[in-house]
């Protein structure tokens, strides 16, 4: 019996890791994409970047690298590049799971240069795709009432004028810790 139950997972194992397979089958591209996933989660990015590049090179419908690649651009803060790539990644997938990630990631993007109406547009289609992860909705719906806040917000100029300190304070460079009195009334 214990030989039947190890005959049935040792084949059913196969089954189970088809399920997550790569996009690709060009190996040297799974090499790359491996290796600089390494690179990527020690803050190498630079360069996890070249090799992601090399492994894109290697096999342009590879959507899985262009996934890491836009991560990659997010740590280095190139919210710009990481749009660029994660649009690219949308554009080759036809698997509904995998356009969910892209526009998470793209609605985070988009917020975070600025650009409030496409960060709408692709948190939307999150939210409609999206029913299990509740933590990545959550997230969603949050970054969603900043973008809705900040277009409701845009032309809204505020009364605050910013007003230079007297030179007694940061006179020295070691002055950089101010201190208000017991009344804060002064500083």
């Amino acid at each position: 019996m214990r030989i039947l139950a190890f005959l049935l997972l040792l084949f059913s194992c196969p089954v189970l890791f088809a399920q997550n397979q790569l996009s690709t089958k060009n190996k040297k591209a799974i090499e790359l994409y491996t290796l600089a996933d390494n690179f990527r989660v020690r803050g190498q990015y630079d360069q996890a970047v070249n090799m992601l590049l090399e492994a894109i090179e290697k096999d342009r419908g590879f959507e899985e690298a262009y996934y890491r690649l836009g991560i990659t651009f997010k740590s280095m803060h190139e919210y710009g590049k990481s749009i660029d790539i994660f649009l690219k990644g949308l554009d080759l997938t036809k698997d509904p799971k995998r356009k969910k990630i892209f526009n998470f990631e793209l609605g985070d993007s988009y917020l975070k240069v600025g650009s409030y109406q496409n960060a709408l547009d692709y948190l939307n289609q999150f939210l409609e795709a999206e029913i299990l992860n509740k933590p990545k909705i959550e997230l969603a719906r949050f970054w969603k009432r900043n973008a809705e806040f900040s277009l409701q917000n845009m032309k809204v100029n505020s009364q605050f004028q910013p007003q230079a300190l007297s030179d007694s304070l940061n006179r020295f460079k070691m002055q950089y810790f101010p201190v208000l009195t017991a009344d804060e009334q002064q500083m």
